[in-house]
């Protein structure tokens, strides 16, 4: 789901816990002393390097979640099918994608799960303490 290409800024809370960014009614002067905490927008900047790699080429299409498979091919490592995004074939020399097909492994067998000592998962404590931090950020009730 995208919301108008993620168009907005972040800024620090101001006022009192009924005042929002996305009020129906905020002024410049209300954001204008407040520092900005993040821009949430679809564009950034993606730099790779290395033999195989064209030179000086504008990646178009590149999304966040392309960087890690991206960097797996370029590693010469199989990406998982699970995992979201897709190899930046295109960021390679011309042919190098067809002589150097992007790999995939199943998740079955995967570190996790030849683990010899699985996760116990939390103690009564710890998860009654992270339940009580999660009940303070306003996620439960």
């Amino acid at each position: 789901m995208e919301w108008r290409n993620y168009e907005y800024d972040c800024r620090a809370r101001y006022g009192s816990q009924e005042s929002s960014v996305f009020g129906d009614r905020i002024t410049v002067h209300d954001l204008q002393d407040q520092a900005m905490s993040g821009v949430h927008r679809l564009s950034g900047v993606f730099l790779l390097r290395g033999a195989h790699v064209s030179k000086a080429k504008k990646i178009e299409g590149a999304r966040i979640i392309d960087l890690a498979p991206t960097i797996l091919y370029a590693l010469g490592l199989p990406t998982p099918r699970s995992m979201d995004g897709r190899a930046l074939t295109h960021a390679f020399i011309e042919g190098y994608a067809d002589s150097h097909p992007v790999a995939y492994v199943d998740d079955e067998g995967s570190a996790r799960e030849e683990d010899p000592t699985p996760s116990k998962g939390y103690t009564d404590e710890e998860a009654e303490a992270i339940e009580e931090r999660l009940r303070g950020l306003g996620y439960l009730q």
